[in-house]
């Protein structure tokens, strides 16, 4: 059974704050072996953990909003850029 996946979305990060944010989320998540895509500046999708996980550890590196929400079907993007096979790949 794959692990949950969830998205993350900030709002009110200053540049050294989203670096540390970016930092968290990298590490935690290569420490558990599970995938994150970051291609958008203020939006993370990630795999393992809990929402209120997720929301604690982008909290931890400064004051911003943060909603996590679990993605469980369904999802459409489009975008110029290459992130999006990635999506495909995880999430179907």
């Amino acid at each position: 059974m794959n692990p949950p996946m969830f998205v993350i979305v900030t709002d009110g990060l200053g540049d050294v704050q989203r670096n540390l944010a970016f930092e968290a989320i990298k590490s935690a998540s290569e420490a558990a072996g599970t995938a994150w895509w970051h291609h958008f500046s203020d939006v993370w999708i990630v795999q393992g953990k809990s929402a209120a996980d997720w929301r604690d550890l982008v909290r931890s590196t400064g004051e911003a909003s943060v909603l996590v929400l679990e993605l469980t079907s369904g999802w459409a993007a489009y975008s110029p850029s290459k992130g999006h096979p990635w999506l495909h790949t995880q999430f179907g």
